[in-house]
């Protein structure tokens, strides 16, 4: 999944000396919507065989590792903000 290395990628995204506010806004959308798939298509469990393979806390992780990315863009644009 493509969560596992968006970390650095968002590091180095704020790192960048002055992003646009539609760039915030977007990264932002992308992981709110990602949440939001998550919710909908993701399975809750797994059946394969005689095993069951249950996803919820697994999806749960995924949207707290969404969720942190947005409020560590958030947190830049905060920064950015009181330092005007």
């Amino acid at each position: 999944m493509f969560l596992l290395q968006e970390e650095t990628r968002i590091d180095a995204f704020l790192a960048k000396k002055s992003p646009q506010r539609s760039e915030y806004l977007a990264e932002i959308h992308r992981y709110q919507e990602t949440i939001a798939r998550i919710r909908k298509v993701a399975p809750y469990e797994i059946r394969m065989s005689m095993f069951l393979v249950e996803c919820s806390e697994l999806n749960e992780e995924l949207i707290v590792m969404c969720e942190k990315l947005i409020k560590k863009i958030l947190k830049k644009v905060e920064d950015l903000i009181t330092l005007e």
